[in-house]
């Protein structure tokens, strides 16, 4: 009598190969990148550039409880931003530009800046040099162009990156502060702070896959600060529509 034997071999159809080769296929790949990024990362003498970059940033944006709707605020004036010394005047300048842009395209404010850019001019004359607070100071700006309120913004860390962009000796480092001033109450009304720092692949291999999203050239401050800027527009943005 004919026995069959079983079979150990597996079927070759595609369902097979679909449920579980596909996750060891997805191993591979991130296996291979690692093995591709690691030696330009890892493998130069201590004290060499960096070749491959990453970033870690952080954004903490609230509104303030108990100072009244961040929603009555429609016309807003954005303070000149306050900068540590290293940064020269044009940095500076492009600075002011870029969160003007941001909160244009990401907020329904109305920017005064950008709809009578003379008016805004005449209110901060009075005020250069003005040994105030913050606080104050918008207030007076505020009163100044006839705005519903002013955004502050103090750049506290600016570290601008050392080499080239594939390879930096000292990575860039930003961090700054926004505050959004009711001019009726003088009270913030939101807040946000912001932290980035370029790092190399060697010190955070867990975010390998999100950060080759951004390319793995390290970037310039201006250019993180610029970034920061963007995400702190969009947040400001989402709490002028779903405030808590």
């Amino acid at each position: 009598m004919h026995r069959s034997t079983p079979s150990n071999s597996r079927p070759s159809n595609s369902r097979w190969f679909s449920r579980s080769a596909l996750p060891y296929s997805a191993s591979v790949v991130s296996l291979v990148l690692l093995s591709l990024l690691l030696p330009l990362a890892g493998c130069s003498p201590r004290g060499q550039e960096e070749k491959v970059r990453f970033g870690r940033s952080s954004l903490n944006s609230e509104l303030t409880p108990g100072t009244g709707s961040i929603q009555r605020l429609n016309e807003i004036v954005i303070a000149p931003v306050v900068t540590a010394p290293n940064v020269d005047p044009e940095r500076k300048g492009q600075l002011n530009s870029a969160l003007i842009e941001a909160t244009q395209s990401y907020t329904d404010l109305r920017i005064v800046n950008l709809e009578d850019p003379a008016r805004v001019e005449r209110g901060l004359v009075p005020l250069r040099g003005a040994a105030i607070s913050g606080v104050e100071f918008a207030q007076k700006l505020g009163v100044a162009t006839n705005a519903q309120g002013v955004l502050l913004c103090e750049v506290n860390r600016f570290v601008e990156r050392e080499g080239s962009k594939f390879g930096a000796g000292v990575s860039a480092a930003v961090g700054f502060s926004l505050r959004l001033i009711d001019i009726r109450s003088g009270k913030t009304v939101w807040r946000a702070t912001y932290d980035r720092k370029d790092e190399p692949v060697t010190q955070n291999l867990l975010r390998l896959g999100e950060e080759l999203k951004e390319g793995v050239a390290f970037q310039s401050a201006i250019t993180l600060i610029k970034n920061g800027f963007v995400e702190s527009a969009k947040a400001l943005g989402e709490a002028r529509r779903n405030p808590r």
